[in-house]
């Protein structure tokens, strides 16, 4: 079964640290950090918001990013080969078409306290897909092979999600549309213009642990463990 994720409008992330924004973005000023979690953990939802606008600066080509969304749950040990796939739904809005701006994002693995990344899963930092237009649309990802990858701890999932601004000839600015209380997903379709919830999803069933807060692991005699985890 696969393994989706509403993308939250609002509330805290669950990580001791902020995890790193990928270096690939150019522009990180405006960005929000936010949670995710998979959708059949029924937590609470959050409205659809629209995101503030986020300036495209004149400039040439560059990476803005608009939100990252971290995983409320820590994942087991993985491996994670080639045959997983992401596919992502969001809509989005550019307010000139001058912006030349591309859904784009990185995907990656963080230790369970966002210290240290992992390796990452999948990115895409080019003009890919379909430019926004200044009407609401929805952009998408359709199944994007990972980059295998074997995790050899817990883990969180971590997206970086904005745009790239292909060589912009004037200042401008685009959102994304987050939230999830619709009654429904969005289908993986390009150019839907309903206001329904934004997802992502891996093609595999992760297999994740909750725990209440931060903690040091409990281990039998002459055992030590240093790492905290949640």
């Amino acid at each position: 079964m696969p393994s989706r994720f509403h993308l939250h409008a609002s509330g805290a992330i669950a990580t001791q640290t902020n995890p790193a924004f990928d270096a690939g973005w150019e522009q990180t000023g405006q960005a929000t950090r936010l949670p995710m979690d998979r959708t059949t953990q029924q937590w609470p939802l959050t409205a659809l918001t629209t995101s503030s606008a986020i300036t495209i600066p004149v400039t040439t080509t560059q990476q803005v990013l608009c939100d990252q969304f971290v995983s409320d749950e820590v994942f087991q040990p993985v491996r994670l080969g080639s045959q997983v796939t992401v596919s992502m739904v969001i809509r989005t809005t550019e307010n000139a078409t001058t912006n030349n701006a591309f859904l784009a994002y990185v995907l990656r693995a963080f230790s369970p306290d966002g210290g240290t990344v992992l390796g990452t899963l999948a990115s895409s930092m080019t003009n890919a897909g379909t430019e926004y237009t200044t009407a609401a649309q929805t952009r998408i990802f359709t199944a994007i092979a990972v980059t295998p990858i074997t995790i050899g701890q817990l883990w969180r999932l971590v997206l970086d999600l904005g745009v790239h601004a292909q060589a912009p000839s004037a200042a401008g600015s685009f959102t994304h549309r987050r939230g999830s209380d619709a009654t429904t997903d969005f289908a993986l379709t390009s150019g839907l213009t309903t206001d329904l919830n934004p997802w992502l999803e891996l093609s595999v069933d992760l297999n994740a642990t909750r725990f209440s807060n931060y903690q040091s692991v409990k281990v039998g005699s002459g055992m030590s463990v240093g790492e905290r985890i949640r």
